[in-house]
């Protein structure tokens, strides 16, 4: 079921790593995603949102590690000096 892609990561995703995962209807990318277990089925997922585990696996080359920040991210010491002085 996983098939090798020409991302060197395929296969070295722990679990408790933030993803994006691959629509699996129009192709495109969301994220707010973790691995939660990695079997040979695939990675089994879980959403950040709301920490439902999705119902099936998704295979290697439907994932990706998490490539920009959440906005729900922590902000940084400059950010909270900002926020604080106005």
């Amino acid at each position: 079921m996983q098939r090798t892609g020409s991302r060197p990561w395929l296969g070295a995703l722990p679990i408790g790593t933030r993803v994006e995962v691959r629509s699996r209807y129009h192709g495109s990318w969301s994220d707010g995603f973790e691995i939660e277990e990695r079997t040979e089925e695939g990675y089994w997922l879980r959403r950040e949102s709301d920490r439902y585990l999705l119902p099936s696996p998704f295979i290697a080359d439907d994932i990706r590690p998490r490539s920009r920040p959440r906005f729900d991210a922590q902000p940084t010491k400059r950010c909270a000096a900002l926020r604080t002085s106005e």
